[in-house]
């Protein structure tokens, strides 16, 4: 049961650092894009940068009209679309590799869905360990931004120069999602907190 527990918090911890990472990219990666490579001023991508982050809190406060007592499904569901959006956003810039509307819209697009997965995924980490949730809080703050700086340093020492670059490293980032996701929900803990809610 101890190993099914921690198996719960540590795939939800490792997702939750990887679809933060891919909206910490944009903010990385988004300036060099957005202002050397496509020509916009600062300005511009303060304003993309506003409605990615507008995208997230969407997503986020929509998350509020899922079915709680199924969170395998919505995790599911939104990893799902997690990839179907990496995969758009490969495809679209591949198609065109600096246009601004390939780079904004999947990104929105990426953020909405992180934030529909946020809510489930914390419900998930700190449902196993009720009596330390100041513990569980702790190490997941430290594991999550250290993993994510961590892929943030790895792709700005790529020093991407596309949209297309920026693509294929998001849809990397939702296909380990995705694994995880899928070890994740075939957890026995996740099926008896559908069983019991």
């Amino acid at each position: 049961m101890k190993i099914q527990k921690h198996r719960t918090f540590f795939c939800s911890m490792a997702i939750i650092s990887l679809t933060t990472a891919s909206i910490f990219l944009f903010n990385t990666v988004g300036p060099f894009l957005i202002q050397n490579k496509m020509g916009y001023s600062a300005i511009s991508f303060g304003y993309m940068a506003l409605i990615v982050g507008a995208a997230y809190a969407t997503g986020a406060l929509g998350s509020r009209f899922f079915d709680k007592s199924h969170p395998a499904q919505i995790i599911f569901f939104n990893i799902s679309m997690l990839l179907i959006g990496s995969i758009t956003m490969t495809l679209w810039s591949w198609l065109a590799p600096l246009n601004l509307l390939s780079l904004i819209i999947p990104s929105c697009f990426l953020a909405f869905v992180c934030g529909m997965i946020y809510p489930a995924l914390i419900t998930l980490m700190f449902r196993p360990f009720p009596e330390h949730t100041g513990l569980v809080s702790s190490c997941y703050g430290l594991s999550s931004y250290l993993l994510s700086g961590l892929i943030v340093w790895i792709v700005g020492e790529l020093a991407i120069q596309s949209v297309f670059g920026f693509a294929i490293v998001c849809l990397l980032l939702s296909l380990l999602v995705l694994a995880l996701g899928l070890f994740l929900t075939s957890s026995q803990d996740v099926k008896q907190f559908q069983v019991q809610t």
